[in-house]
């Protein structure tokens, strides 16, 4: 009695061999599959995409729409029968939903071909294991202000806690009409929360608001895998979001002055210091003044100028640098100062008063308007008039110029002068050199004058020098004898239509050297074109078709023709260097 089993058995073996023994063109090019086809809200699934070894490339932009690619890997197989070679190429995709319902994934391209579409079918979590997920990792975000003036800047806080082991990463958070900066790098620690204790990944930004309203905080979003232990398996976090945060963004108060910079702050200072302690100088004299400006929470590109060239008194030329800005975070809050530094010359005696500086600001503490105020200054210039005021800048006098004032100024004279000095000695050695008469000048000349180095040929020792000279440059680099029949067992190996065996040995035939560049001598002698020939004997033999017999006959008659016209037209070799890498004649 036949056994149903074994039968089964044996129709499927012999499906697998005729399916094998197909051509290739008759098997399925690209095949794609999944894992499983139904999952639960967060879980992943695997997706393998199977196809020949020449469709090497595969865009997944379709699939990026509904699915996030964890990881990805790909590997080579290998399958031969009937003297029949298939190589394939499998990629492996690990994927993660981006939403519940029914998905799709979408038909790929793969080379020239598509995949089919697969249905994927994800359920949504029940109640109890989204609460136990929130359990094992949570995420939370705190503000320190809910109501702000537009400019003003508040700390957001942003924390992962989790009692199990986490991998994963936040998605970027980009808020619309607010500058967003992190403040400093993550921090770790162990922290109580609810009784329970956490681990957490924790995270300072800083938020400013560009315009007023009612906005909302982006929520951020946390994607990655966690375990419960070291032996569970893998569990994805797939879009773990922290809630909404409102926030109302107040606009400019009207009592703050139309015309001057909007400047929020906690606190602030102005100050400014004088290169002279008296401020009686003499006529011609220059004095250099410094203000200061350090306020808590605008950013320093925000600081308004300070010593500005308006308004100076008639018979004042100012000189002012480029303002020096600086800012750091200490404690969640960014402090920040500007630096301005001008000088002043006087052409003339008499009094001269320099106008006052005001910076409005508005103090956040007490949410009211506050004046920052230097006093003006009468500057008393005494005695005769010893500079022009057309004159160039002063330097100051308190302190060196910085790298972008010396920029800023161009060269200076002794620049100009050392140029001169070295055109005109130039001028004065070429002189000397070329002037006639003077054996010491020619002997020198002799030696300074550059002449290129004359490359000898290469020649064997029993080979005369004079006959190097005659032959043709393409003969000067010999192709390096292999024996006297060394090309007749390649054409019998063609003959007998060997071309595994012929390939090797041509490979190690040139093995040391590198191949011989015969393509122009077989343009010459109208002989077959070496790469030409060597891919189509690769294409013969290791193709799927192995050819007919008329064209294993033209293959090597080709190959005879070939290598016939090596013999008699002694090719040349390729100029390399000695880094080049030698081409393999057949693929791994």
């Amino acid at each position: 009695m036949v056994n149903p089993l074994s039968l089964l058995r044996t129709c499927l073996t012999l499906c697998l061999v005729a399916w094998l023994a197909m051509p290739i063109e008759a098997q399925a090019s690209v095949l794609a599959n999944v894992n499983k086809t139904t999952l639960v809200e967060g879980d992943t699934l695997v997706l393998r995409i199977r196809t020949r070894a020449e469709n090497s490339e595969i865009d997944l932009a379709p699939l990026l729409t509904d699915f996030r690619v964890l990881s990805q890997s790909h590997m080579t197989s290998s399958t031969s029968f009937s003297g029949v070679r298939n190589t394939f190429l499998e990629w492996e995709l690990q994927l993660a939903p981006r939403k519940t319902g029914r998905l799709e994934i979408p038909a790929l391209t793969v080379g020239n071909e598509q995949t089919r579409p697969i249905a994927i079918t994800v359920l949504e979590m029940s109640p109890q294991q989204r609460s136990q997920q929130r359990q094992m990792v949570q995420l939370d975000v705190e503000v320190n202000e809910h109501e702000l003036y537009v400019g003003q800047s508040t700390v957001v806080t942003l924390e992962l806690l989790y009692t199990v082991n986490v991998n994963g990463t936040f998605a970027d958070v980009s808020p619309e009409n607010a500058e967003w900066e992190q403040l400093g790098e993550r921090m770790n620690g162990i922290t109580q929360r609810n009784g329970q204790e956490y681990r957490y990944t924790r995270f300072h930004y800083l938020y400013t608001p560009t315009q007023p309203g009612t906005v909302e905080l982006p929520a951020f979003t946390f994607n990655g895998t966690y375990r419960q232990n070291a032996w569970a398996p893998a569990q994805t976090i797939n879009g773990l979001q922290s809630d909404p945060i409102p926030l109302q963004v107040k606009p400019i108060p009207d009592s703050f002055p139309a015309n001057a910079r909007w400047l929020p702050a906690r606190d602030l200072t102005l100050t400014e210091q004088w290169s002279e302690d008296s401020l009686s100088v003499p006529s011609g004299h220059q004095i250099t003044r410094t203000a200061n400006l350090a306020a808590t929470g605008p950013a320093r590109h925000r600081l308004p100028e300070l010593l500005s060239n308006q308004n100076l008194p008639s018979g004042v030329r100012a000189y002012p640098s480029l303002p020096d800005t600086q800012q750091q975070i200490t404690n969640g809050q960014r402090r920040s100062v500007r630096q301005e530094r001008a000088s002043y010359l006087f052409g003339q005696s008499g009094e001269y008063e320099l106008p006052e500086i005001r910076i409005p600001w508005w103090d956040l503490d007490n949410d009211q308007l506050r004046w920052a105020q230097l006093p003006a200054r009468t500057i008393r210039v005494v005695g005769p008039a010893t500079l022009p005021l057309t004159q160039d800048a002063p330097t100051a006098q308190t302190t060196l110029p910085s790298l972008d004032e010396a920029i800023s100024r161009g060269p200076s004279r002794l620049y100009w002068l050392l140029m001169i000095l070295f055109i005109l000695n130039g001028a004065l050695l070429w002189y000397l050199l070329n002037r006639p008469g003077q054996p010491w000048l020619i002997s020198l000349r002799h030696r300074l004058r550059w002449r290129p180095r004359r490359r000898l040929p290469q020649r064997s020792n029993s080979e005369p020098a004079a006959s190097v000279a005659n032959k043709e440059p393409e003969n000067r680099h010999k192709l390096r004898a292999k024996g006297p029949d060394w090309r007749q067992p390649l054409i019998e190996l063609a003959h007998s239509q060997q071309w595994g065996t012929l390939l090797n040995t041509l490979a190690k035939q040139f093995a040391s050297d590198g191949w011989p560049d015969v393509d122009a001598v077989s343009a010459r002698h109208q002989k077959p074109n070496f790469a030409a020939l060597v891919r189509d004997t690769q294409a013969l033999h290791y193709g799927a078709d192995t050819g007919s017999e008329a064209e294993q006959r033209l293959l090597s008659t080709r190959w005879e023709a070939l290598l016939t016209g090596w013999q008699d037209s002694k090719p040349v070799r390729s100029k390399s260097s000695k880094n080049d890498r030698i081409k393999k004649l057949y693929p791994d």
